[in-house]
This record gives structure tokens, C-alpha cells and sequence, in this order.
């Protein structure tokens, strides 16, 4: 009787998935680190052949679906000065008498929407990809930093006495309306920002990528630019400290 003979073999793939298959004459089996399915074909006999070996990792099965039904939730999170939005929203910001979150769009996504708030900071974050509209109305007393990471439209409107503070990461644009001692403004990415009816006093601004950025400084404006920036300032302020590197460049108007 001819021996039975076992291949075994390791199979490392990109996002970190492997694959451990285990092949003899007759069975075959298939296995994926991280939780994940595999599939294969085989062929018994004296060999064995793959014409295809998949992996995918849960979240990729568990992509989530719409349930077809509009609803708006709303919060009311304790006093905050500080705002993460993580995901993709579309989402407008303004002064308010109350601290108040509403969050509008197909069921599945506002319920798969984590909002929490401590320690003077307020988080909106969208788990996974997010690639279908949620709308987010946060209304602020005292908001004075905002962070954000990912794609889509945020919309600012309101008087912020103590300064507005903006980071922003990832692909998505910027629109502010509104009045404020000092803008500071850390952008990283690719995007348009806007805030030529935001008028301050003074603006600081740090930016790498690519796009456009309006200000409307009447006092000062300092900071870098690095990429593709095309960094325009109104208001006509006396003090200018921009440094520009790559094709980014400074017109004051």
C-alpha cells in the first residue's frame, strides 16, 4: 500500500489574514486566523490542485446592511469643551443654549453609532467603512476644540468667545460661519476649508496635503504649509509669518 502523503502548507496574506490549508489524498481543509472563512477546490489523487484560495475577514461578512427605515436619535451629553467626530458624517455644528446630539439616516447605521461623554469630551464615532449618508446635528454651549478624522462634510456656525480649535484628518470639507478671538487650524489630508465669514483676530494654521483654505484674519496670521496648498487670507491683517514648502503658496486679498 503506498503511503499516504501529507502537504501541509502556510499561506500569509495581506491584513494580516493567514491561511492554513492541510491536503491528503482525499480531504481537504481550510482555516483563517482572525476569525475569518476561507474556501478552496481540490482535486484528490496522487496530486492536489487549487484553482482558487480565499480569505475574508468578518468584517468584511458582516458588512452592514440598510434597513430601508429613516429615524433621528437624539442625546444630551454633559458639558463638554472638546469634540471627537470619528467616521463619516455629514455633520453641522453650532452654539446653542443646551448640549444637544441629533443623529439622522437609516436605522442600522444611527444605532451602530457610539456617542459617549466624559471628562469635558464629547465622541461621535462610526465603526467601519460608513460610506452611506448619517446626518449629525451637534448643538454646543461651549465648545472650543474639534477633531476630526475621517471623510465627509462638517458645517460650523456660531460665536466662540475663547477661540475655536480645528484638526482634521482624512479626506472631507471644512465651512465656518461665525466670529471668534483666534482659529486654530491643524489639517492634514485632502479637502477644502472655509472660513472667510469666520472672523477673527488671530489665525494660526498648520496644513499638509492638498486643497484650499479661506481665512479671515484681521490682526495676525502665522503658521506652515506643506504639499499642495493654495492658502488664501482676508481681512487684510498687518502681521504675516507663513512658510510654505512644495507648491503651496500664501495670496492675501
Amino acid at each position: 500500500m503506498r503511503n499516504q502523503i501529507l502537504k501541509k502548507a502556510t499561506v500569509s496574506i495581506m491584513l494580516l489574514l493567514c491561511i492554513n490549508v492541510s491536503v491528503a489524498d482525499t480531504s481537504t481543509s481550510v482555516s483563517c486566523a482572525e476569525s475569518g472563512s476561507a474556501s478552496a477546490y481540490s482535486r484528490s489523487g496522487n496530486s492536489v490542485s487549487y484553482s482558487s484560495v480565499n480569505c475574508s475577514s468578518n468584517n468584511e461578512q458582516n458588512a452592514m446592511t440598510p434597513a430601508g427605515i429613516a429615524v433621528s436619535k437624539s442625546y444630551s451629553p454633559e458639558p463638554y469643551t472638546s469634540l471627537v467626530l470619528s467616521g463619516a458624517f455629514n455633520t453641522e455644528i453650532k452654539t446653542s443654549s443646551e448640549n444637544r446630539v441629533i443623529i439622522s439616516g437609516d436605522s442600522n447605521y444611527v444605532e451602530s453609532v457610539e456617542v459617549n461623554s466624559s471628562d469635558g469630551e464629547l465622541i461621535i464615532r462610526r465603526p467601519g467603512p460608513g460610506n452611506d449618508n448619517l446626518n449629525v446635528i451637534v448643538e454646543s454651549i461651549s465648545l472650543q476644540k474639534l477633531k476630526i478624522s475621517g471623510a465627509g462634510s462638517t458645517n460650523i456656525y456660531g460665536d466662540f468667545p475663547d477661540g475655536l480649535s480645528v484638526r482634521k484628518s482624512g479626506a472631507g470639507s471644512i465651512n465656518i460661519e461665525g466670529q471668534a478671538s483666534t482659529l486654530k487650524l491643524n489639517l492634514s489630508g485632502a479637502g477644502n476649508t472655509t472660513a472667510r465669514d469666520f472672523t477673527v483676530d488671530n489665525v494660526e494654521i498648520d496644513a499638509t496635503g492638498a486643497g484650499n483654505i479661506a481665512v479671515c484674519a484681521k490682526k495676525s496670521v502665522a503658521g506652515s504649509l506643506a504639499g499642495a496648498v493654495h492658502f488664501k487670507v482676508y481681512c487684510n491683517p498687518s502681521q504675516r509669518s507663513v512658510n510654505t514648502r512644495g507648491v503651496s503658496r500664501v495670496s492675501y486679498r
